[in-house]
């Protein structure tokens, strides 16, 4: 497994200030697998919003999705990300980019148990007919389903030998699962991984431990240069450059810091001086 991490080398903390080095991982379980150019996989895949190129970050994902892809029935496990770093903006990209090498992209909000089973719930509507029972596809339109069977058929359907092209993207798993005594809104990630060695998966989060399902790697920050585009991004004025400098080095180049802290001088009309 290959785990982003900040440089200190910390797992599963987080910090309340403008330099925190919260820990997150993208986990990315990955089925290595055809190319099918399919005509609506990537709906319900949100918006990048402002997105700044970050070449090394999204070459480094890519290096492990996009290589040898064949029909092997081999199950790749890769993990990826950091807090504050733009995670979820480029699981986003990715998914743009490759959206045509998938039969269906399913984006899932994984911050709670129930939001998760919600996403999951929401699915059948996208399946077609006669791949799963009509009371589950037609979940999103009966409000009285049984949620529970509507995610079961989900992951039997995931679980089909013959449906291996999907991907799977959970974001934001922020709460960590305990046997005994732990938070009601988290939940185990295996059970939702349909069981199958096929199919791709990737997953944003902050828990460190999740490293054990997949390699990992290292999410630097971002470059004055990308701080400075992310800025200028979202700020969409003028402004001068030292300031610029000294902002970034006070944000410790945390992409979201600078996102909003650009979005916060907008509105506000303060923060950084106009040439």
């Amino acid at each position: 497994m290959r785990l982003l991490r900040p440089r200190d080398g910390t797992l599963g903390r987080t910090r309340c200030t403008s330099r925190c080095r919260c820990v997150q991982a993208v986990l990315r379980i990955e089925r290595i697998m055809a190319n099918i150019e399919p005509s609506s996989a990537s709906r319900g895949v949100p918006q990048a919003g402002q997105f700044v190129e970050r070449s090394v970050a999204i070459a480094e994902l890519e290096r492990f999705s996009c290589r040898g892809w064949d029909r092997s029935g081999a199950k790749d496990t890769r993990t990826a990300w950091a807090h504050g770093i733009g995670k979820t903006q480029l699981a986003v990209e990715f998914a743009r980019r490759h959206h045509r090498r998938f039969s269906l992209m399913f984006w899932l909000d994984g911050q709670s148990r129930g939001t998760l089973r919600s996403s999951i719930a929401s699915f059948p509507s996208r399946i077609p007919p006669g791949h799963i029972l009509e009371t589950s596809r037609l979940y999103a339109s009966d409000s009285g389903a049984n949620t529970d069977a509507v995610v079961e058929a989900v992951m039997a359907w995931l679980a089909q030998p013959d449906n291996t092209a999907w991907l799977l993207i959970f974001d934001n798993v922020y709460q960590e699962y305990r046997a005994h005594g732990g938070d009601p809104d988290a939940y185990l990630v295996k059970r939702y991984l349909s069981g199958a060695d096929h199919g791709s998966v990737l997953l944003t989060t902050r828990l460190g431990r999740l490293e054990h399902l997949g390699d990992s790697q290292q999410l630097g920050k971002v470059s004055k240069d990308q701080g400075q585009a992310i800025f200028e991004s979202w700020y969409k004025k003028k402004y001068d450059t030292a300031e610029s400098k000294r902002l970034h080095a006070l944000l410790d180049g945390l992409p979201f810091a600078i996102a909003r802290r650009a979005r916060i001088c907008r509105r506000a009309e303060y923060g950084w001086r106009r040439t």
